[in-house]
């Protein structure tokens, strides 16, 4: 015969070992999202600064490179006049990677064209088939409009 507590000393055991299995995948999960942003380093080149009609503001093109990834990514972001190079993700635009660096051996053009249309309107001009991780509509007190070029035979 069986006993019936020993089978349930058994099935505790086990749930309290699955329990805390789970409870350290969580607290490591935890950790490594907390940390990546330590242990994740990233290198902006610029491209382009176009200065704002009246001053004040300026849009900077860059790419940046970050550990843990072969691809570089095409920025935009609207900065104040005397702001240093960011050191984020653009605020207007982010693209997706891409192979090769555009301020390497190749020179090539950006990604993305940048201008001011007015003093509160940027234009970005871009192909269709440029993927993007992100495109605002609108950044501090600017509206921002977004043009979609021909692709180029």
């Amino acid at each position: 015969m069986i006993s019936h507590t020993g089978r349930l000393g058994r099935v505790s055991r086990v749930l309290l070992a699955w329990a805390l299995t789970l409870s350290a995948l969580g607290v490591l999960t935890v950790l490594y999202w907390l940390a990546w942003p330590v242990l994740q380093t990233c290198e902006n080149s610029r491209l382009r600064d176009i200065d704002a009609p009246g001053g004040g503001w300026r849009l900077v093109v860059y790419e940046q490179r970050c550990t843990g990834t072969v691809e570089w990514t095409t920025h935009v972001s609207v900065v104040r006049e005397y702001d240093m190079l960011p050191r984020k993700d653009g605020n207007v635009l982010v693209s997706f990677g891409r192979h090769g660096s555009l301020v390497g051996a190749t020179v090539q053009e950006p990604e993305v064209e940048a201008r001011w249309q007015g003093p509160e309107v940027i234009e970005l001009t871009y192909r269709a088939s440029t993927p993007l991780q992100f495109a605002a509509s609108e950044v501090e007190k600017f509206r921002v409009v977004h043009v979609l070029a021909e692709e180029s035979q």
